[in-house]
């Protein structure tokens, strides 16, 4: 096991409409409730060092675009992507890694459109180079990804946090996304966290939420870099569940296994989201304590009000050695939750 238990109980100019009416009105009322796949992925960025356990991108890339469509993902938060010009590192179709993955999709037979192309919020949008400041919702790395079969968007920004730590600075991005075969809309983020600066930063993220989301569900995804045996999660989870949207599983701090589950069937649910490369499930997972919930760092969040169907771990592992099956996509795993929106 790799961690410690406790068994004990800037923002961007609107798209299509004025802000204040994309997150107030429906342009048409559901006929019933919509189940929406809604996912995160933390791809590793292309650009780091290879490591122990981690393909080259070009190797993790297909697995990548074979698990988001076979999970028939409607919206997918995107972290730690590559979006600048790197020596010796191409893309099969795409200037970044973000739209690599999203140009790969859609020539596997999706039809997905990321809420932001640009790399940079400058006037030229693909350099930083002599920059004249343009909103454009650039984000570095962190990015929303959203199936344009079944959703549109209606608006949406990026929030660069205050406090930073690290190279590349961190973004709150957000997204008003609407339910083609319904009209209901809701309010989808992601982020990806600084360790040392996650407490502000996680502050800061219910402070944006609140101040956009208006009247509409909310869905928050992304890799915040924190178990819930860290202590940091002791004030963030219960803040967003005060908030209005709490974890998907109804996680506490430093308490397993979980009590009075949110989502109502977890498939895979004992396996950390985090796999650091590792080729055996045991080594990131309570494999004989299955009762247990992972100690993940990647994280759902979702209206309180909202019925959450499913919780999954995405990753195939062979059931009698429990080795991984093919190429880890990332040294992340991909998390999937099946959420209803009235």
């Amino acid at each position: 096991m790799v961690a410690a238990l406790c068994l004990t109980a800037l923002v961007t100019p609107l798209i299509t409409i004025s802000h204040a009416n994309a997150i107030t009105a429906f342009s048409r009322t559901s006929n019933g409730p919509v189940a929406l796949k809604v996912g995160s992925l933390n791809v590793r960025n292309a650009a780091l060092p290879l490591v122990s356990g981690i393909a080259p991108w070009r190797d993790r890339r297909p697995v990548a675009i074979h698990q988001i469509l076979a999970q028939e993902i409607d919206v997918l938060g995107v972290q730690e992507a590559s979006y600048g010009l790197h020596t010796g590192i191409s893309y099969l179709a795409g200037a970044t890694q973000y739209e690599d993955l999203k140009n790969g999709l859609n020539s596997a037979g999706g039809h997905f459109a990321l809420t932001s192309t640009a790399r940079y919020n400058c006037v030229r949008s693909t350099t930083p180079y002599k920059c004249h400041n343009q909103d454009r919702a650039a984000s570095n790395g962190t990015r929303i990804i959203y199936n344009t079969d079944r959703l549109s968007l209606v608006s949406r920004g990026a929030v660069r946090y205050v406090a930073q730590h690290g190279i590349s600075d961190r973004y709150l991005v957000w997204a008003v996304l609407q339910v083609k075969s319904s009209g209901r809309r809701f309010f989808f983020a992601t982020t990806h966290l600084t360790g040392a600066t996650r407490l502000v930063q996680w502050k800061q993220l219910i402070k944006e939420v609140n101040a956009r989301k208006g009247s509409l569900p909310v869905i928050v995804t992304g890799d915040f870099n924190a178990r819930k045996t860290e202590s940091v999660t002791k004030t963030t989870l219960p803040a967003m569940r005060n908030a209005g949207y709490g974890d998907v599983l109804n996680q506490q701090y430093n308490v397993n296994p979980l009590v009075q589950p949110r989502a109502l069937e977890r498939v895979r649910g004992w396996v950390n989201t985090f796999n650091g490369g590792r080729q055996n499930v045991a080594d990131f997972g309570f494999e004989k304590l299955r009762d247990l919930s992972g100690n993940g760092i990647d994280y759902v969040f979702a209206s309180n009000q909202l019925l959450v169907k499913q919780w999954k771990v995405v990753v195939r592992f062979d059931p009698d050695t429990l080795n991984v099956r093919g190429t880890l996509p990332s040294d992340h795993n991909l998390i999937r939750a099946i959420v209803e929106l009235p």
